[in-house]
C-alpha cells in the first residue's frame, strides 16, 4: 500500500490523489467566470485604477463622461464612463463612486454644459461641488482601422494633483460606432 507521510502522519496514497484532484478542480473552478457576471471593457481598467486612488487616501470618486473624439460629448463616452462606474462599484466598497444621476442633477442645477469637463479647472470645481475627493476624466481618440484609444486620468480634488493615468485601446464594434455618432451636448 502506497502512502505519504507528513510530520509523522501516514496518509494513504488514495487520499493524496483525491486531494490533488479536488485542488485542481477548485483551481479550474476559480478561473471560470460566474454565470450572470458579464465582463465589460472597463473591468480591467477599474482594477488598475482602484489601488492608486485608495493609496492616495481618496475614498470618493466622480467619474465624468468621456469626451471625444475631437472633444465632442457622445453617447459612447457616456456609456464607457457608466461601465467604468459600474466596474469600480462592483469591485470594491472602499471607493464610493458618485452616481451618474447626482452628477447630472448638479450639472443641470448649475446650468453646466456637458463640456464642462473639457476644462480642467472647471472639472475640478465641479468635482468639488459634488463632494468627491477624486475625479476621473477620459478622452477618446480614433485611430486608423477603427481602433479607439481612451486616455483616463484621475486627480485629487483638494489640490488638482494627478493620481493615475491609464491608456486603453480597443477595436470599435457596430454598437460603439452608433453611440459615437450620437451627441449628448445641447450645443452640437
Amino acid at each position: 500500500m502506497n502512502s505519504s507521510s507528513i510530520r509523522g502522519y501516514v496518509i494513504p496514497e488514495a487520499s493524496v490523489r483525491l486531494a490533488r484532484k479536488v485542488f485542481v478542480y477548485l483551481l479550474l473552478l476559480s478561473t471560470v467566470p460566474r454565470a450572470g457576471a458579464q465582463q465589460t471593457l472597463m473591468d480591467a481598467p477599474a482594477a488598475q485604477l482602484i489601488g492608486p486612488i485608495l493609496q492616495s487616501k481618496q475614498h470618493s470618486l466622480a467619474i465624468f463622461d468621456f469626451s471625444g473624439p475631437d472633444k465632442k460629448m457622445t453617447a459612447l463616452g457616456e456609456k464607457l464612463a457608466d461601465d467604468l462606474r459600474a466596474a469600480i462599484a462592483k469591485s470594491t466598497r472602499d471607493l464610493q463612486v458618485v452616481d451618474r444621476s447626482r452628477i447630472e442633477e448638479e450639472r443641470k442645477e448649475n446650468l453646466y454644459a456637458p463640456e464642462i469637463i473639457l476644462d480642467f479647472p472647471s472639472a475640478l470645481l465641479f468635482a468639488h461641488k459634488l463632494g468627491a475627493k477624486a475625479f476621473l476624466v477620459g478622452e477618446m481618440s480614433l485611430g486608423q482601422t477603427n481602433v479607439l484609444t481612451v486616455d483616463l486620468k484621475a486627480y485629487r480634488v483638494s489640490n488638482g494633483e494627478w493620481i493615475r493615468g491609464l491608456r486603453l485601446s480597443f477595436r470599435l464594434n457596430e454598437e460603439m460606432v452608433g453611440l459615437m455618432a450620437k451627441s449628448i451636448s445641447p450645443y452640437t
